[in-house]
């Protein structure tokens, strides 16, 4: 517009310095000349104009064009990569389930019967990629004939689609999208049965000696029938990652995930680096921590293991675990069915439900019983962000040596 009016005034100026030259004062004035060349810069104001509205039109309305947008948002605010993917899942089963496409359709009914359609499919769904190319009658289908406690996600994970919904419908409001209908997630959302303090048993010292106990780690027939007494030692992930959780309160798949490279030495204080790497993310930026390794995994061969698989070349530390092709499963989920068999038979049925993240539980309670040990130092070891902001922004990474005289004074509960 600046360009425009200054091409006017320009022109006008040209105009009235050629009627000076061509008619001397007092001559007629040629109104058909001047109007005719101060129009022209009008017309050119005017396609201005419309160039600068038509780059502003109005953004694509599909619903996986606004996720699309939505995660790339996430991306730049450094959300962990298994976290924004769940987004674009979110809509792919919303579209299965009411068959909307176009955000502007997204109304509370819908929003409610995509609510009711997670009850009604299979709680594993997503488990297997084959799962994205069925159709919502054929995931009904298939969740057919399964026992109750198998149908329906949990509300967990409802509330967490539900919640990605209205983060999806917010983003095209914030766009300039008109959106005819209003959503109100919140009065859809399930009602957990338990408090999060609840969700998880935490482990006793004396249930993990027990579970310590068992063939897995004391000898087996062999590394397929780990759970019959014999005299072999398979020290594989199975063996290494329950101890190693024991002894640091890391999550089971900053555990199974490490690289030969997430071992270091600094100052002589061998530890983990949970980070990032080449086959897994992050969960948030407080996990991204050093804990160093205590003294009872390197008395049981745990460096000496990790030296032998460099020499073999893997990348992971803990090959054994790998997922297989075909399906979204992480390196943790290999670990299950021997280490949930392993608490069966060592905890008698296990009544009380526990799990691998109990054993995080477990060492969180120790360290926070540990009157003379700072929260941050605590918060700094299990990867967990500091709530007050002065601890957050301005606080520095506790230091290894501080760290590693906190991991010292951790139980050891293996032999």
């Amino acid at each position: 517009m600046l360009d425009a009016t200054r091409s006017e005034m320009i022109a006008a100026e040209t105009c009235a310095f050629s009627n000076q030259t061509e008619n001397p004062v007092g001559a007629p004035h040629n109104a058909d000349m001047k109007t005719e060349e101060i129009a022209a810069p009008k017309d050119s104001q005017m396609a201005s104009h419309g160039e600068s509205a038509a780059a502003l039109k109005t953004p694509d309305t599909a619903l996986t064009e606004v996720v699309g947008r939505l995660m790339e948002d996430k991306k730049a605010d450094n959300l962990r990569t298994g976290t924004v993917t769940q987004y674009g899942s979110c809509i792919e089963l919303f579209i299965k389930i009411t068959g909307i496409t176009d955000v502007r359709d997204v109304t509370q009914t819908a929003v409610s019967a995509f609510r009711d359609g997670l009850r009604r499919i299979s709680n594993s769904y997503g488990k297997s990629l084959a799962d994205k190319d069925l159709t919502y009658n054929q995931l009904l289908q298939k969740a057919t004939g399964l026992p109750q406690d198998r149908v329906g996600l949990s509300a967990t994970t409802v509330n967490r689609h539900l919640d990605h919904i209205r983060q999806v419908h917010d983003k095209a409001d914030s766009e300039g999208i008109v959106l005819p209908h209003k959503i109100n997630t919140s009065k859809l959302r399930l009602k957990e049965r338990k408090r999060d303090r609840d969700k998880r048993a935490v482990f006793r010292a004396d249930e993990l000696e027990k579970v310590f106990q068992h063939t897995l780690w004391t000898g087996s027939v062999s590394a397929a029938r780990r759970h019959e007494t014999g005299s072999v030692i398979t020290k594989d992930g199975q063996y290494w990652c329950p101890l190693i959780a024991s002894v640091t309160g890391a999550r089971l798949e900053e555990i199974a995930a490490l690289t030969v490279s997430d071992i270091r030495i600094e100052d002589c204080i061998p530890h983990f680096s949970f980070d990032e790497n080449e086959i897994r993310d992050v969960k948030t930026e407080a996990s991204r921590r050093r804990v160093p390794v205590h003294s009872a995994l390197i008395d049981a061969g745990f460096l000496n293991y990790v030296e032998d698989i460099k020499r073999r070349k893997s990348v992971a530390v803990f090959p054994d675990l790998a997922p297989g092709t075909g399906t979204t499963s992480k390196y943790g989920k290999r670990l299950g069915y021997n280490w949930r068999k392993s608490l069966y038979h060592a905890l008698d049925g296990n009544p009380r439900e526990l799990c691998f993240h109990s054993i995080r539980h477990f060492v969180n309670k120790t360290i926070r019983d540990m009157h003379d040990v700072p929260r941050l130092v605590r918060l700094n070891i299990v990867g967990q962000e500091a709530t007050d902001t002065n601890d957050r922004v301005y606080a520095k990474e506790t230091e290894l040596p501080v760290m590693q005289n906190v991991i010292e004074r951790l139980p050891v509960c293996w032999k």
